[in-house]
């Protein structure tokens, strides 16, 4: 690997960048020294995610609350799932 020095103007793009003052911080880059967390580790998909129910035609149905808004999946596995449960078997047996 062949570095430039700071004052090259050889036309290649990093001493391009580097010219424009552009340039990545070591912090950006991930180390074992640095230790920064990534924002992917931080925050994870299956708390973002929806509960939903699968209908037989395999479309996604959202599972809503009392108010009518989208329930979270970890709130509705860890609060919700058993009184969503016994609601939808009561609705299911209710219908003819």
């Amino acid at each position: 690997m062949n570095v430039h020095p700071h004052g090259c103007e050889c036309g290649k793009y990093a001493c391009e960048l580097r010219l424009k003052g552009v340039s990545i911080s070591p912090a950006a880059t991930p180390t074992s020294r640095n230790n920064i967390p990534s924002d992917n580790n931080r925050y994870n998909g299956y708390e973002k995610g929806k509960a939903y129910e699968t209908r037989a035609s395999g479309e996604r149905v959202p599972i809503l609350n009392k108010d009518g808004q989208l329930i979270p999946i970890k709130t509705y596995n860890e609060k919700y799932r058993k009184v969503h449960e016994e609601t939808r078997q009561a609705q299911r047996a209710s219908q003819p």
